[in-house]
């Protein structure tokens, strides 16, 4: 899946891992250190409904119609002002957990919907160690439509 979409995008596959075809501008390497969201409460503060039915609406006035069932999450790093870092990794997998790849294009729109969430909550971290740390967001699609927002 190393080919561009319709909109000149990209996501690279790397050995198993897919990232999206942005670049990363920060001097530190958050990958050296894992906190994940639960560790500081930094959940995104609308809920799982509230996000789904606004991406199911971002989705819907995109335009093009979708199939496949399975999960598309996103990995990404949250810095100290609360804003998503551009290196992103997608994960997908069919309904059964099993390595399965979607349209790039729904990808790429959930993707560009993802980025619309601008109230994620900055990190507070015991002295020394870095404001950033790593969300998750999962859509759960069925037939082509977003089914549930985990978590």
């Amino acid at each position: 899946m190393n080919g561009r979409n319709m909109n000149g995008r990209k996501l690279i596959r790397i050995f198993d891992q897919l990232y999206t075809d942005t670049t990363w501008s920060s001097a530190y390497r958050p990958d050296s250190v894992f906190i994940y969201y639960y560790n500081v409460r930094g959940k995104y503060p609308e809920s799982s409904e509230t996000i789904k039915r606004n991406a199911s609406e971002y989705l819907q006035n995109a335009g093009p119609h979708f199939t496949g069932s399975g999960y598309i999450t996103f990995r990404f790093f949250i810095d100290s002002a609360g804003q998503i870092q551009k290196r992103v990794e997608v994960l997908e997998t069919d309904e059964f957990y099993k390595a399965y790849v979607f349209q790039e294009d729904l990808v790429w729109i959930l993707y560009e919907f993802l980025n619309t969430l601008h109230d994620w909550k900055p990190a507070k971290m015991p002295k020394g160690l870095p404001p950033f740390y790593i969300n998750l967001l999962t859509f759960k699609i069925h037939e082509g439509h977003i089914d549930h927002i985990i978590p």
